[in-house]
């Protein structure tokens, strides 16, 4: 359909930015306008991107829209890789070829000397990320969309889900050690034993953006580009490979100790100590060693 879509995210100011500049480029392409909502009590991005995959498949879209926030830069690669679409992320602006329908989205490039337009010329939906405070939000017309999906599995799933407190949150920018894991420890399960490093150390546990993405840890655990950036003592990587978008999320760490049994994993380059091996012997053991040196005899 002739639609152009805006991703509500509650409590994000971007939104009603969206939907006013939306509004204006929705009118000079002829396009409707609508607001389009995930009903799930918390975001789980495997479950979001699946609800609006068979929407945007049912629809057919032009554009989408999504705020440049945590939420939106997790969401919005995953849906764009699924649709097999373009996604110009960190948007500075928005104009439209109102003969074509052609999104002209414009963002900061090479360190922000240049300006750059980009343009999705053949796929669809065009899709972008925009930053806050870009376009001032104005009340405007617009269709709202609710996708209320099957939230039997979803609930069940939450429930063994541990909720991150506003404190847990935070631990992750003033903790000196993170623990994160990633893929390569191989089930959910396996990350009590980070959590206990964690314990140990007085740390905090990361996640990477593919364990986040699976649903084995919540987003807010998520170091890297589109997670959050952290600059402890020590970051320990448990099982992770060494994705760009998770190395730029931490390096501004002063020691990263690599653990996996990939002696070809990339993030042995980076590393200032690498350990090869299974994750599930080697942290029991620092665990173990931990104990014996600060509580001997216990």
């Amino acid at each position: 359909m002739n639609e152009l879509w805006v991703f509500n995210e509650p409590n994000q100011p971007v939104v009603d930015e969206l939907l006013a500049k939306g509004r204006i480029l929705a009118d000079q392409a002829g396009m409707k306008l609508c607001r389009v909502s995930v009903d799930l009590p918390d975001f789980q991005n495997d479950y979001f991107t699946r609800a609006l995959l068979t929407l945007v498949q049912k629809r057919r879209p032009q554009i989408m829209l999504f705020g440049a926030t945590a939420i939106g830069k997790t969401l919005a690669p995953t849906l764009a890789a699924k649709l097999g679409t373009g996604l110009t992320a960190d948007c500075t602006g928005l104009e439209i070829d109102p003969e074509t329908q052609t999104l002209k989205m414009i963002r900061p490039a090479y360190s922000g000397n240049i300006l750059a337009t980009v343009i999705c010329e053949k796929r669809r939906p065009q899709m972008a990320t925009v930053r806050s405070g870009i376009f001032g939000p104005e009340p405007v017309q617009f269709e709202d969309i609710i996708i209320r999906p099957d939230c039997s599995s979803v609930r069940k799933r939450m429930q063994k889900t541990q909720k991150l407190d506003d404190a847990e949150r935070e631990k992750l920018h003033s903790t000196e050690f993170i623990i994160a894991g990633g893929r390569g420890i191989g089930v959910p399960e396996n990350f009590q034993c980070l959590e206990e490093l964690a314990e140990v150390l007085g740390g905090a546990v990361g996640a990477s953006k593919a364990v986040v993405d699976m649903g084995w840890r919540r987003w807010e655990q998520q170091v890297g580009l589109s997670g959050k950036t952290v600059a402890p003592v020590v970051y320990i990587a448990c099982g992770i490979s060494g994705a760009v978008q998770h190395l730029e999320g931490i390096r501004r760490a002063d020691i990263l100790v690599a653990i996996n049994n990939d002696p070809e994993a990339p993030i042995f380059d980076y590393a200032d100590y690498g350990l090869v091996g299974d994750v599930l012997e080697i942290v029991p053991e620092m665990i173990r060693q931990l104990h014996e040196r600060h509580f001997p005899g216990k």
